[in-house]
C-alpha cells in the first residue's frame, strides 16, 4: 500500500521481546503544529517511562522492551528517532508469562461510531498469576486499563494527543489517514492470541 500521511502525525512503535520472540505494539500520536524531531525524542521518552512505570509493573518479567521507535508520518521519508536510553527494561513480575499467543485486547475508542474509529492494543507477558480460566483478574485488569489512562495524559501534558488513525475506508486506501483523539478504554477480561508471536511465527 503507497504511503498514507498522518496529518502532524507519530507513529510509536514498542519494541519488545518474550523468550526471544518479537513483540511490537504501535500507536498513533499527534499534534496541532508540525512534527519537529525533538518531538519524537519527547514522544518516545513519554512512551518509554509509560512502559516502565506504568504497563510493565503486572506483567511478566520475560517482557522485555528494548527500543521506542517514534517516527514522524505527517510526510514520506520523515525523521525517526530509536530510543534505547535505559532500555532493556523488564515487566515487573516474576511469576512465568503464559505462552507468547496469549494476549489481552484492549479498545481505544474514540466519540465517534464504526471500526475505522476504535483501534486495539494486544499486550503480551500476562503471567500465570493473574490470568484464571481464560481471564485476567480484577486487579490486574485494572491495572492495564488504568495505563492507559496514565498514558493519555502523559501526552497531553506535553502538548499531544493520543489518537486512532484510520487508513482504509470501504477496503479502499485513503488519501490522508482520518485522525480521531482517543477517549475511552475497555477490555474484555477474556484473554485473545495472537498466533504470530509464537516461536518461529514471526511478530
Amino acid at each position: 500500500m503507497a504511503f498514507i500521511p498522518v496529518p502532524n502525525g507519530v507513529r510509536v512503535a514498542l519494541e519488545q521481546s518474550l523468550d526471544g520472540q518479537l513483540v511490537v505494539n504501535v500507536y498513533y500520536v499527534d499534534k496541532p503544529a508540525p512534527i519537529i524531531t525533538a518531538d519524537l525524542t519527547t514522544i518516545a521518552t513519554i512512551f518509554r517511562d509509560w512502559w516502565i512505570g506504568d504497563l510493565s509493573v503486572p506483567l511478566a518479567n520475560d517482557l522485555a522492551l528494548n527500543a521506542v521507535v517514534a517516527t514522524d508520518v505527517s510526510i514520506e521519508g520523515g525523521s525517526q528517532v530509536t530510543l534505547t536510553a535505559s532500555l532493556p527494561a523488564i515487566g515487573g513480575s516474576a511469576v512465568a508469562a503464559v505462552p507468547n499467543n496469549v494476549a489481552l485486547c484492549v479498545t481505544r475508542y474514540t466519540l465517534f461510531t464504526g471500526r475505522s474509529r476504535r483501534g486495539r492494543s494486544y499486550y503480551a507477558g500476562l503471567t500465570e498469576g493473574i490470568v484464571t480460566n481464560n481471564t485476567v483478574v480484577a486487579p490486574q485488569l485494572a491495572t492495564i486499563l488504568a495505563a492507559q489512562g496514565q498514558l493519555s495524559l502523559d501526552l497531553q501534558a506535553a502538548g499531544f494527543r493520543w489518537v486512532v488513525a484510520s487508513f482504509v475506508s470501504g477496503g479502499v486506501p485513503r488519501v490522508t489517514a482520518d485522525v480521531r483523539g482517543v477517549a475511552s478504554f475497555a477490555a474484555n477480561n477474556r484473554v485473545d492470541t495472537q498466533r504470530r508471536r509464537l516461536p518461529g511465527e514471526g511478530a
